[in-house]
């Protein structure tokens, strides 16, 4: 069997096979958001944020959230590139402050009640 290609279908195909290549490289390397749930809130909001975020799962914001922060959140959260967390008003002020100590934007948005969501950018 033989098959006939002309300069162009070749170039083509090649320039074809690296597009696909290249963006599945990129899709590899994109980072998800770290998501997170302040522990005092309880399980009923996980529904909330999996609607926010897309994301089932989320880890625990536990009581002290700036030792957790200076403990590893801080690396955790530059590694995924931001996190999105739902808090109590008193931890997400705390969030957001240490988010723009550590040179990030830090957005907050009122759920309901003293609920807040904290958006925080790398």
């Amino acid at each position: 069997m033989r098959i006939l290609l002309s300069r162009r279908q070749a170039v083509t195909a090649l320039g074809l096979t690296a597009g696909l290549a290249g963006t599945a490289s990129i899709l590899e390397g994109a980072r998800r958001p770290l998501v997170m749930r302040d522990i005092n809130l309880g399980a009923a909001h996980d529904r909330r944020i999996a609607a926010l975020t897309g994301q089932e799962d989320s880890l625990p914001l536990l009581a002290d959230p700036v030792r957790q922060w200076r403990d590893g959140l801080r690396a955790e959260v530059e590694r995924a590139g931001g996190a999105i967390m739902l808090a109590r008003w008193n931890k997400a002020h705390m969030l957001c402050g240490l988010a723009r100590e550590s040179g990030m934007r830090a957005e907050m948005t009122r759920m309901d009640g003293v609920i807040f969501r904290v958006g925080m950018k790398a």
